[in-house]
């Protein structure tokens, strides 16, 4: 269940919340801070080397470890407090915390460090566009510049001629491999959250309204856990995030707030030439590498001797020839406050304090939404670098004078909207700096359907509650389909079972109902579509970046992407891709289109990779349900692969009420427990996917009493 934690004072509160993160969700804490300090070969053998040889390369545990020399008093006292509350819980049932540790063995103690992980490894998956400079310079060795443009959504500065030499692209292709590694629960989508709010003019009440959903991957445990704390002097409820005494998302006595990714370019990767094994060509001469050594545990074999390299740009992250590839990260600067920034805001008394807060987190690069009861705004925290030469699409010459960074704009230099005019701001992770800022946020822009479809709605209305607020975010009508079915519907397929297929679209409004076969039949095609076009201009899926709907978009209606990806006109691969799309939705669903239902196929399926591996039983074990909507609606679910399982769509709702912040809603899916064999593991999953709140008022509706007495 959900917790309500009353204490005498907030690192009391910090102690139970320790107590009962660890209580329900251990084994979730161990297998974060293992993965932040490359530790996972030690429980999962070979298979997860590469990971950890390439989290020793980013050293997350170092930089953990220097910002732990940077915490306020108060930040460091949370923070020992939350440990005692963990280290109370493992002493008391060592080995049968979780069943995971039957196997592996009794957990280790917890430590400030371990927190501070948590932000590393959340400010590292969540800080993005090196994995997309790596795409492009690996395209550029087949694939002609305006191809490579086109996948993107806007334009990128050419590349230096020196990320073209083939031993960069080599190498490039090797760090590929691993960046985009960090697989689930590990790697989170930057492109899939919403946030709103409006100020008292919209409102039934004449005070705010705040609503967020982090659209995370789907992972079994959740990435929250919900609970309401009460001390004398603060109330915070919302998610939580076991391995850390903050609240992420949620509300204190005097404001609400959630958060959604920027999108900003904060890493590039640096190219440099090696002159020999222990040297390579900086900007003004000769540089030697740095080096340090690591010895990573092995399960089931010998350990193993791993050597980073560092440059002056960062760590070596992919060699090849006389090539080798550095990264630098906002988020390696071993001098984030992100601990101080969260404990400041859930502090803050209004929207003025919370700005104050957000300039502590250097990254991840976050647009804050905050409402006090009076005020709405969109705050842009964290760090962006200034940069000599380039924009954050393409690789730089490391050796070349004058092309790194100058240095960071941060807090107040990067976008502020406080009080619009409009009384709405929306955000679903499109950039919000408008044309001309002075300071560059990076080049690759992501789509905004989302946004538009939730200013529209709420820009028409006033007298707005919560509940109307809970109908906006369970949003499922795509205007995304509504524009692009007009040119589909003048498509006729080759075989009579694909026409009756395209045949229901006619009409069709393009909600995303999961008892419906629109939906699928509408992805199925698009999907197709898109492959087919990738596979005719010999482009592998892997390395198309973020090339969906608005690329997807421009191929119907933009005559000059025709005639470069289609060769003219793409009417023929929509033929083509029509017939095969619903051939392969037959031999799954059967030979009636009418009778296909999107509910059938798309369910969100909350994955863990140990359960899963568990023979016979661990796919039936895992939480899943049928969800509506798709990548396009504002209640998004998305798919990729060859099914359509749903992967990312919301972990965590909150609605939250500024004129009586106690009437705020709450959800969270699948569940409270990390346990897979509890009943709690999976129920909040049908109110999650119907729109069933719950709210956390001061006193709870039943429920069990756990007394805990601090050592003193």
């Amino acid at each position: 269940g959900v917790p309500f934690i009353r204490a005498a004072n907030d690192a009391d509160a910090a102690e139970a919340l320790g107590y009962l993160h660890a209580r329900d969700r251990l084994f979730e804490m161990d297998e974060m801070r293992r993965a932040g300090r490359g530790e996972l070969a030690a429980w999962f053998g070979p298979r997860a080397l590469a990971f950890d040889e390439h989290m020793r390369e980013l050293d997350l545990a170092g930089a953990a470890a220097d910002s732990a020399k940077l915490l306020t008093p108060r930040t460091h006292a949370l923070l020992a407090a939350y440990a005692r509350g963990v280290n109370a819980r493992i002493a008391q049932c060592g080995r049968l915390c979780a069943w995971q540790y039957v196997y592996f063995g009794r957990p280790r103690p917890w430590r400030i460090t371990d927190s501070l992980l948590w932000g590393e490894l959340l400010g590292t998956e969540l800080s993005g566009n090196a994995d997309i400079e790596l795409q492009r310079l690996t395209l550029s060795k087949t694939l002609p510049r305006a191809k490579i443009d086109a996948l993107w959504p806007s334009p990128a500065t050419p590349p230096p001629d020196t990320a073209f030499a083939p031993a960069a692209v080599r190498a490039a292709q090797q760090a590929l491999a691993l960046l985009p590694g960090m697989a689930s629960p590990f790697r989170q989508s930057r492109t899939e959250s919403n946030e709103f709010a409006v100020d008292g003019a919209r409102t039934a009440t004449g005070a705010p309204l705040l609503a967020g959903d982090p659209h995370l991957g789907f992972q079994f445990p959740s990435l929250w856990y919900l609970a309401r704390i009460d001390t004398p002097d603060a109330t915070l409820a919302g998610a939580t995030a076991p391995g850390v005494p903050f609240l992420i998302l949620g509300r204190n006595r005097d404001i609400a707030w959630t958060f959604t990714t920027n999108g900003a370019a904060v890493q590039d990767i640096f190219v440099f030439k090696r002159l020999d094994a222990a040297h390579y060509q900086g900007p003004d001469g000769a540089l030697a590498f740095g080096v340090r050594h690591e010895r990573i545990a092995v399960a089931g074999r010998k350990p193993v001797d791993f050597t980073v390299r560092t440059t002056i740009d960062g760590p070596v992250v992919g060699a090849a020839g006389n090539r080798v590839l550095a990264l630098r990260a906002v988020n390696l600067t071993h001098r984030n406050r992100a601990a101080d920034g969260l404990a400041a805001l859930d502090a803050a008394g209004d929207v003025a304090q919370a700005a104050s807060a957000s300039t502590l987190v250097s990254a991840p690069v976050q647009n804050l939404l905050v409402a006090d009861r009076r005020t709405i705004g969109l705050i842009v925290m964290g760090c962006v670098p200034r940069r000599a030469a380039g924009d954050g699409a393409w690789p730089i010459d490391g050796g070349e004078p004058g092309t790194g960074w100058t240095g960071l704009a941060c807090g107040a230099a990067l976008p502020r909207f406080i009080g619009p005019s409009s009384h709405i701001l929306a955000n679903t992770n499109e950039q919000v700096a408008p044309p001309g800022f002075p300071v560059a946020m990076g080049p690759d822009q992501f789509d905004d359907w989302r946004s538009q479809a939730i200013r529209r709605d709420l820009g028409k209305r006033t007298g707005l509650t919560v509940r109307d607020f809970v109908a906006t975010d369970y949003d499922i009508d795509s205007s995304y389909a509504a524009a692009l079915l007009p040119r589909l519907d003048t498509i006729v397929p080759e075989t009579a079972r694909a026409r009756r297929a395209l045949g229901l679209l006619q009409g069709w409004d393009g909600r995303m109902a999961r008892n419906a076969p629109q939906p699928l039949i509408f992805n199925a095609w698009l999907r197709e579509f898109r492959a087919e076009v990738l596979k005719a201009n010999h482009i592998p899926p892997a390395l198309a970046g973020p090339a969906g709907m608005q690329f997807e978009q421009a191929l119907l209606e933009n005559a000059a992407q025709q005639s470069l990806f289609c060769g003219g006109d793409c009417t023929a691969l929509l033929r083509r891709a029509a017939d095969r799309a619903v051939a392969a939705l037959a031999s799954r669903c059967g030979n009636d289109p009418a009778d296909w239902r999107w509910g059938r196929v798309h369910r969100a399926v909350f994955y863990d990779p140990l359960v899963a591996a568990v023979p016979v039983l661990g796919r039936w074990l895992l939480p899943a349900i049928a969800v509506p909507g798709d990548r396009s609606t504002v209640d998004r679910s998305a798919s990729f692969g060859a099914g359509w399982t749903a992967v990312l769509g919301p972990s965590f709702r909150g609605v939250y009420d500024l004129a009586d912040l106690d009437r705020s809603e709450f959800t969270l899916a699948p569940g409270q427990s990390g346990d897979v064999f509890s009943r709690r593991a999976g129920d909040f999953l049908p109110s999650w996917r119907g729109g069933a709140l719950i709210t956390l008022p001061p006193q709870p509706a039943g429920g069990a009493r756990l007394a805990l007495r601090p050592a003193r």
